[in-house]
């Protein structure tokens, strides 16, 4: 018996050039039988033999297509009526066809298939579109007969192809300019984008197929060019590592603020800025998430808007903001990530510089954000809701708007700022403060590693936002809205564990502390003379300079010879012309006209070329100015990163404790040395601050015996005007305590919510005053009227009446006569009726001394005798700093002809009382029978015994002294 033959491999049916499964099939036994007839589809199959078939014999049922149930021609028709009533609604409820709305609807929909951008990532692709680039340019110059059209074709691939990855190894410029070849980590980015476009776009020029996959292994090009690049690595010898990454947290931000705070004329953008540097710190944002990466994200919306935005109130100045992030790291997926926070006020005095929620009521309020709009921060402050509206026309507005050319405002309207130019705000702002440039992901980085000490890792994955999505974290989970981050980062969540960064003396700002502290005046002054010595080694600055001197040469002998006394500045310039020209007029001992045989045209030439060639020379000195101060700021991270750590174990440990303290801005603000009780005064004072007119005379302070001489009997002042009073005051309130033993006022912290409220009044406080400015101006007259001295009721009509032509002027007369101390005035007389016809007295701020002349209210005020004693010389002392930095600060070639003779004396009493400062009285009788007058009728009944004896001896002293001079 012959045995059985083998069994055939029949392939079945697939899509050809796949893998192909194949399968046996038994063929019959009987070769003279015909295969079975297929079953008729009527027969039972469940009760009839069954019949093994094989996929040719398997009947094919063709369905019947036009047979519909009556459910789905039912909602077919439902659907009709729906299209029918939305192509009503687009064309308006108007009686159309609808045929020809439909047919408009489709023409719409061609033009925009047309315009239908890709998917795709825009830095992903232009990092593509430079790759492409590069190879095209490549194959052109390696194979010069292959058009660009054919330059992946695998024939040309395989050639070309192994020497990419060393084309680009020697033609990349780094990005970093202190670097000379590329990171290792930028060449693998290379070899992986080269390999995703081989595998895009090589097809076989034949059959019209994709053979990218097949290039890469059959052909061995994959592995090719992977060696290459290994050996590469090791034979240029590049980088293998990460930079140096930094790590800023807490030291860092209050070296920032304290340098962002001290610019008032931008505080607005400042407070932008520091708000930019706190996003990442508490909810480890990066820069793309608050504002767009590139022009197409601008356009589709894809920032942070105010309409993000939700603002509390939990109570009496605590406020809770709710952010919410819909565009993380720029996503344009059809679903984006998401994430929303909630920002609380802080709960401990001593960070409120990091109360971001304060930071961004301040701001808020600056931009005028909400519905209500609040004239005064007490207003807005007031509000008892729950929920501050926002202003629903500005909810498309940027939270993080870009700012102009030099950074000192907004460009309105607001335009989003971008990721780059964010990173680039925070890292002018650390430059400012001495720090090394870095941008959001240092603070970044920080807020990870914390988070990861206190909330595992696992959480600190979820608020950095690297955490999978699921279903539920999707649908059920709160996210991030459980963690209260801005307390967990300042530590005040009980039973939490407290990041440790035993590295701190290491940091970037304690060496900024210690290089700050190193001759500050003579390295600024270095900077400024090495960084002028730069420019004048540059070609094109020295030629513009030489053309300048020239063009100024010719403007000034267009003049007479007075005219030299100007400066040579690029505002002198249209100085000059309007002088001449009597648009304005001239300042003291300084006129000037035209000189002989000089015609408008020939003035109106030499101001022309003057400014042109001005506005040359100052911008080819701005450009290569930004040239050395960048480098300048290169060099000075490196030094960071490579350097020897400068100072000694003690500064770092000073530095450190100076740094863990609250900011300066903020201590004025947290705690007050001012916490006596009424009647509680301390047994002594501290008289190392000259307090001018109203108190020691300077360089006498100690001397007992000098202070209980030069007196003046209080009844004695006769001025008829406040001004004259200021300026003639000589008389001083006795001490009652021992002056030698000299005591510190232990600083209280104050509560939270006073704290709260003062900071955000300081934040404001400049913004408001520029408002105040701009309200101050006449544009009919266009002059400056200071509105406040109207205020004053104690003054002459003359003196409460005062204006300006300049702006400046106006400031530098609020700041005069308009500062804390001078502001207590009006406390001393808000209880004056305008009705009295008696001399009514004024009243000292602490509410328990009166007295007919406001000079000696004003030595009470800073007396041991006032409750209120120490904030007052505080004021006092600031009061006097200001005077006198401005007077040392003036300009000899201000014009001061526009002011009236009633300013003039305001201006000079702070000037003639800083003269006479220091100016001491002789020890005549006529001062010894006034010191007994005192000591007879103002003395307190309840003065010890002790002090009187004391007094005697010293009034015995000066008559023999008297005695002996004589």
């Amino acid at each position: 018996m012959d045995p059985p033959p083998a069994p055939a491999f029949i392939p079945a049916k697939g899509p050809p050039g796949y893998f192909v499964q194949e399968r046996l099939i038994p063929e019959p036994d009987n070769d003279d039988q015909p295969p079975p007839p297929p079953p008729d589809s009527n027969t039972d199959a469940i009760n009839t033999p069954y019949i093994p078939l094989s996929l040719d014999n398997i009947p094919v049922i063709v369905p019947d297509l036009s047979f519909k149930p009556a459910a789905a021609e039912a909602a077919t028709e439902r659907r009709k009526v729906r299209v029918d009533t939305a192509l009503r609604q687009m064309a308006d409820g108007k009686d159309v066809d609808l045929e020809d709305v439909f047919k408009s609807l489709m023409e719409k929909c061609d033009e925009f298939d047309e315009n239908v951008i890709s998917s795709e990532n825009p830095s992903s692709r232009d990092a593509r579109l430079q790759m492409e680039g590069s190879w095209v340019d490549l194959v052109r110059r390696v194979l010069p007969n292959v058009p660009p059209e054919n330059a992946w074709d695998p024939a040309v691939v395989a050639v070309v192809g192994p020497k990419f990855m060393f084309f680009l190894a020697h033609t990349t410029i780094p990005r970093s300019k202190d670097k000379k070849v590329i990171k290792s980590r930028t060449l693998v980015c290379f070899m992986n984008l080269f390999l995703h476009l081989v595998l895009r776009y090589t097809t076989d020029p034949v059959t019209k197929q994709k053979c990218g996959l097949q290039l890469l292994t059959k052909y061995n090009l994959f592995q090719r060019l992977k060696d290459q690049v290994q050996s590469l690595i090791f034979h240029l010898k590049l980088d293998r590592h990460f930079d140096k990454r930094w790590f800023f947290g807490r030291l860092e931000i209050q070296l920032v603020i304290d340098t962002a705070m001290k610019s008032r004329s931008t505080r607005l953008v400042k407070i932008n800025t520091i708000m930019r540097i706190l996003f990442p710190f508490y909810m480890t944002t990066r820069p793309s998430t608050l504002g767009p990466m590139c022009r197409e994200y601008r356009d589709l919306g894809f920032y942070l808007k105010l309409e993000n935005l939700r603002v509390y109130r939990r109570g009496d100045m605590d406020f809770t903001i709710a952010v919410h992030f819909k565009n993380y790291k720029g996503s344009n997926k059809a679903l984006g990530d998401e994430q929303r926070f909630f920002l609380n006020s802080v709960t401990k005095s001593h960070n409120i510089s990091f109360c971001v929620a304060s930071w961004m009521m301040a701001y808020l309020f600056a931009i005028e954000a909400f519905e209500t709009k609040y004239k005064t921060v007490g207003e807005m402050l007031a509000f008892k809701g729950l929920e501050y509206r926002l202003d629903p026309a500005m909810g498309g507005f940027a939270l993080f708007p870009a700012a102009k050319p030099g950074g000192r405002e907004f460009i309105i309207p607001y335009q989003a700022c971008s990721s780059g130019g964010i990173s680039e705000s925070i890292g002018g702002l650390l430059t400012a403060a001495m720090l090394p440039m870095a941008g959001g992901y240092a603070f970044r980085r920080e807020a990870g590693d914390a988070y990861g000490q206190m909330l595992t890792a696992r959480i600190a994955r979820d608020i950095l936002r690297h955490v999978q999505d699921g279903c539920y974290r999707e649908h059920y989970s709160r996210d991030v809205e459980n963690y209260n981050v801005v307390r967990l980062r300042n530590n005040e969540v009980d039973g939490t564990p407290v990041p440790v960064n035993e590295q701190d003396y290491l940091s970037a700002a304690v060496q900024a502390i210690i290089r700050r502290g190193k001759e500050p005046e003579v390295r600024r002054k270095t900077a400024k003379v090495d960084k002028d010595a730069y420019l004048m080694t540059v070609d094109c600055v020295v030629a513009a300079k030489k053309a300048l001197d020239e063009a100024w040469e010719a403007y000034f002998a267009v003049f007479t010879p007075r005219a030299r006394k100007y400066s040579p500045r690029a505002e002198t310039i249209g100085r000059l012309y309007d002088i001449v020209t009597g648009a304005r007029p001239p300042a003291k001992n300084k006129f000037f006209e035209l000189a002989e045989g000089i015609t408008k045209d020939d003035l109106d030439a030499a101001r022309d070329l003057t400014k042109e060639k001005s506005d040359e020379y100052y911008a080819l000195r701005k450009k290569h100015g930004r040239k050395y101060t960048d480098a300048t700021i290169r060099t000075r991270t490196v030094d960071f990163l490579e350097g020897t750590a400068e100072g000694t174990t003690e500064e770092a440990d000073e530095a450190l404790i100076k740094l863990r303290e609250v900011c300066d801005f903020a201590k004025p603000i947290v705690y007050d040395a001012s916490n006596n009780e009424v009647g509680d005064a301390p047994e002594s004072l501290d008289t190392d601050v000259d307090f001018g007119q109203y108190g020691d005379p300077k360089g006498r302070a100690n001397c007992g015996l000098h202070k209980l001489l030069h007196l003046a009997d209080p009844s004695s002042t006769t001025a008829d005007s406040l001004l004259e009073q200021e300026t003639n005051a000589s008389n001083f309130s006795p001490a009652v305590t021992n002056i030698d033993e000299a005591d510190e006022q232990d600083l209280v912290e104050l509560p939270v919510t006073l704290v709260r409220e003062r900071f955000i009044i300081a934040l404001l406080e400049p913004i408001l005053q520029e408002r105040e400015l701009r309200e101050c101006r006449d544009s009919e007259t266009k002059r400056w009227t200071c509105k406040r001295c109207l205020e004053y009721v104690h003054r002459t009509p003359e003196q409460r009446n005062i204006s300006f032509t300049h702006r400046e002027k106006l400031k530098r007369h609020l700041d005069r006569l308009h500062c804390p101390w001078r502001e207590l005035e009006l406390k001393m007389v808000a209880h004056w009726t305008p009705e009295s016809d008696e001399l009514q007295q004024y009243r000292c701020p602490c509410g328990e001394f009166e007295y007919t002349d406001i000079d000696v209210v004003h030595q009470h005020m800073v007396s041991a005798e006032c409750p209120k004693f120490l904030p007052h010389r505080i004021m006092l002392e600031e009061y006097n700093k200001l005077i006198e930095w401005q007077d040392e600060a003036g300009s000899d070639d201000e014009d001061e002809s526009d002011v009236d003779e009633n300013t003039k004396a305001i201006n000079s009493s702070s000037t003639t009382h800083r003269r006479n400062k220091g100016k001491e009285l002789p020890v005549t009788d006529e001062v010894l029978s006034t010191f007994e007058t005192i000591l007879s009728d103002h003395l307190p009944e309840n003065f010890p015994p002790g002090g009187i004896e004391l007094l005697t001896d010293f009034l015995a002293t000066a008559k023999d002294h008297v005695s002996s001079s004589l």
